[in-house]
């Protein structure tokens, strides 16, 4: 799977364009189309970008929630309907979706797009490598921003990011807050962290809306369903990993495995597939009549596990009636599974 990004800037006296591209390798993965304003990785991406122009003299941009806004929207448009340009499918561009989202003030407007980055630092430096970006981001003409990512499980990228730049700090600016109280999983994690079960990174965040790596879930299951840490497998890129010992416990069990070139690839991330797997066994989960069907898991290696998990009512399918199993999972859906199996 490839990543690309694009750059478009619209002078308002010479009304001239720059689009740029790039093409890098990177990991691709999957959830259903979402965006949500203010999320760690879009601030994230915020504190990149003015501590890059920081560096160069150049003052901070202030977040924009009506930048932001138009934005998001465009991030969710090219996801939901999985295309990748600054024109939008019903022929607007940039400059007619800022000024749509109330931004109508005559200057300068500008706009990056990114795609197939979850990471803000990966989008970021995607930008930095490309001139047109680059001089977007470090553009003295610009004093707001908005930022806005969306994935979806079915387009090309799965992962979109748009920042809307102008040169207005207008009204509906505000201070860059970060808050994961109103992510819909948010009692499901703490009642998971109140149990020492679950933690969040050493910032304190806990990153709901990301998704999460093979380590990390490895290290869930095991505190989740008291497995003591410790084992006999040791993978030959998880000798010094921070995850070593819940994984080799969790390989002695049989709950998971590695590859066929002897790695376990830690840092990669855990399929929904290979989820419900851990969990269906570290759970003793037992299969249920009325167990839905799905079209997409007939010949799949996991579909006895989804079956289980499925008439368990710890995994649920999509509106088109697939399960998707090699899809990735975020944060908070795994938190969630987690939670309906060891709270009962």
């Amino acid at each position: 799977m490839e990543a690309a990004v694009f750059a478009a800037k619209e002078d308002t006296i010479i009304n001239r364009i720059i689009i740029a591209l790039v093409m890098i390798l990177i990991l691709s993965i999957a959830a259903p189309a979402t965006a949500t304003a203010a999320t760690f990785e879009e601030l994230a991406l915020l504190d990149l970008i003015n501590d890059y122009r920081a560096s160069k003299g150049l003052g901070a941009l202030v977040l924009s929630e009506r930048l932001s806004q138009a934005a998001a929207g465009h991030s969710l448009d090219m996801a939901s309907k999985d295309y990748f340009s600054h024109k939008s499918l019903n022929g607007a561009g940039f400059s007619d979706r800022i000024k749509a989202a109330g931004y109508t003030f005559s200057t300068a407007l500008g706009e990056n797009i990114a795609a197939g980055q979850w990471r803000a630092d990966d989008a970021f430096a995607a930008w930095k490598s490309s001139p047109g970006h680059n001089t977007i981001m470090l553009s003295k003409a610009y004093k707001a921003v908005g930022l806005a990512r969306a994935f979806d499980t079915d387009a090309k990228y799965q992962w979109y990011w748009t920042a809307d730049f102008g040169g207005v700090a207008d009204t509906s600016a505000r201070a860059a807050e970060y808050s994961e109280a109103d992510n819909w999983a948010y009692e499901y994690i703490q009642w998971l962290i109140n149990q020492g079960m679950l933690s969040g990174y050493p910032d304190g965040s806990l990153r709901p809306e990301n998704p999460i790596t093979r380590a990390e879930f490895s290290t869930l299951v095991a505190k989740s369903f008291k497995i003591s840490a410790g084992g006999s497998k040791v993978f030959r890129d998880t000798k010094r990993h921070w995850a070593k010992d819940y994984i080799a416990a969790l390989a002695d069990l049989g709950y998971i495995s590695g590859y066929v070139d002897g790695s376990f690839r830690p840092d990669g991330l855990i399929t929904r597939a290979e989820m419900v797997k851990m969990l269906t066994q570290a759970g003793g989960l037992k299969a249920r009549a009325g167990a839905p069907s799905f079209s997409d898991v007939s010949n799949h290696w996991a579909r006895d596990y989804i079956k289980i998990a499925a008439s368990n009512g710890i995994v649920n399918g999509y509106a088109d009636g697939k399960f998707k199993p090699n899809a990735s999972c975020l944060r908070a859906e795994t938190a969630t599974c987690v939670y309906r199996i060891v709270s009962d």
